[in-house]
């Protein structure tokens, strides 16, 4: 019989951690699942680590050689039994409730094809940063920042197929640019709860690997404001990756600048109407208020409260506070 979740953990050279991933997969207290390990041409011992694990629902499956994240993920799709597909990463831990809580809400919106949740930081038990939850929130965010935690998610199988999503397998941020991709067709949420373990450990996140998930977000950013029908300059996009979660060498930009440019992008809203207006607005103020406070050490009372005239000038003293509670100060 198959399972209903498929769980697929791309490892390589990860069995520092990986024993205490697969450990909190089999403490789920949802039991109808299975775990594909797939090693990506590992040179330590992490194929030994997952073979240790005496559970049938686990198959190791090893590449053979190094094949990339993305492709070794797209691997374990087209192997894949279950109805819903769920990631895991080899260095962080799952809640005992993930799955239970994660399959519950698909089942009860039926809707919904896409689903991640909040996450807790193995390195300081804090929370990650604030996930945006409904459908229209993820969509604006996606315009500057992956709006999901991407070992969280969970989706069905069938609508990723039907609708020939998989993740890209040249460099890039493969999840950021599935998910940006997979939420025009789509419809997405998050759970605000934290339900992962999230470790930053730099042995495992290497800098290569994350300077390249940083430039190719770079370039799901400006395909998004595509997706709006603008035509970005080269000085546009300056100002819209000064404004994301982004930690690339960038020039000072300024504020009226800032403001212009998001002016431009609820008129281009506005008239291809592909996003929620008030998510898109909400979006904009939080990503002005983050670049205010990042790069101007003397802040303005009027800068704080007001959005700039392109933006309506509406007063935003509700979103700041939203801002200060939600939004974590530092680059992803």
């Amino acid at each position: 019989m198959k399972p209903t979740v498929s769980i697929l953990l791309p490892v390589y050279n990860g069995s520092k951690y990986l024993g205490a991933a697969i450990q909190s997969i089999v403490g789920q207290t949802y039991r109808d699942w299975e775990l594909l390990v797939l090693d990506d041409g590992s040179t330590d011992e992490s194929v030994s680590v997952a073979r240790s694990f005496v559970d049938e629902r686990i198959r190791v499956l090893p590449n053979g050689e190094n094949r990339g994240v993305a492709k070794t993920l797209n691997r374990g799709m087209s192997l894949a039994e279950g109805s819903l597909i769920a990631r895991m990463d080899a260095d962080d831990e799952s809640m005992p409730d993930r799955l239970v809580r994660q399959v519950s809400f698909l089942q009860e919106n039926e809707q919904v094809g896409l689903l991640g949740t909040n996450a807790l930081s193995a390195e300081t038990g804090e929370a990650t940063f604030a996930v945006p939850l409904d459908h229209g929130k993820i969509r604006s965010n996606l315009l500057f920042n992956c709006s999901f935690l991407h070992p969280t998610v969970m989706w069905r199988a069938a609508l990723f197929r039907e609708n020939g999503l998989s993740y890209e397998e040249t460099p890039t941020a493969e999840d950021y640019d599935l998910w940006e991709r997979a939420c025009g067709r789509i419809t997405a949420a998050n759970l605000p709860d934290q339900l992962l373990r999230y470790r930053n450990d730099p042995e495992v996140k290497v800098t290569a690997y994350v300077r390249q998930q940083k430039e190719g977000g770079r370039r799901v950013r400006e395909r998004a404001l595509r997706g709006l029908g603008l035509e970005p300059s080269d000085e546009d996009l300056e100002v819209h990756h000064a404004c994301a979660y982004d930690n690339l060498p960038q020039p000072a930009v300024a504020l009226s600048r800032v403001d212009r440019w998001f002016g431009s992008i609820l008129e281009a809203n506005r008239r291809s109407k592909v996003l929620s207006e008030d998510s898109l607005r909400e979006r904009l103020q939080l990503q002005r208020y983050y670049h205010i406070m990042r790069n101007r050490p003397s802040i303005g009372v009027r800068e704080i409260f007001y959005a700039g005239s392109e933006m309506g000038r509406v007063p935003a003293a509700t979103a700041l506070r939203t801002f200060l509670k939600r939004v974590v100060m530092k680059s992803q």
